[in-house]
């Protein structure tokens, strides 16, 4: 269902985001997280590393970064051509 915001309106982050995020380890493949695209119906998910943030991997990503370079899914891993700092913010932020 599409939420209507009012810029007018302060919302918090909590009130429109995933209650269940769904996570991978950063030394899997990119195969690896197709599969758990395909099976959780997901376009991008959070990398971690023993349960620590270190980055996010879209479906974009796979596509410019692998398939356009022609890198092999079954080798590659997730975080090979990731090293970008990220932002992110909490539940309470607005």
């Amino acid at each position: 269902m599409p939420v209507h915001i009012n810029l007018g309106d302060r919302m918090f982050v909590k009130d429109v985001m995933a209650k269940k995020v769904v996570s991978i380890e950063h030394d899997k493949t990119v195969l690896d997280a197709c599969n758990k695209y395909k099976e959780c119906r997901l376009g991008n998910l959070v990398v971690v590393n023993s349960e620590v943030i270190v980055g996010i991997i879209t479906e974009r990503d796979i596509i410019e970064r692998v398939i356009v370079n022609k890198k092999n899914p079954k080798k590659t891993k997730i975080l090979a051509d990731k090293n970008q700092p990220f932002n992110f913010v909490t539940p309470e932020s607005y």
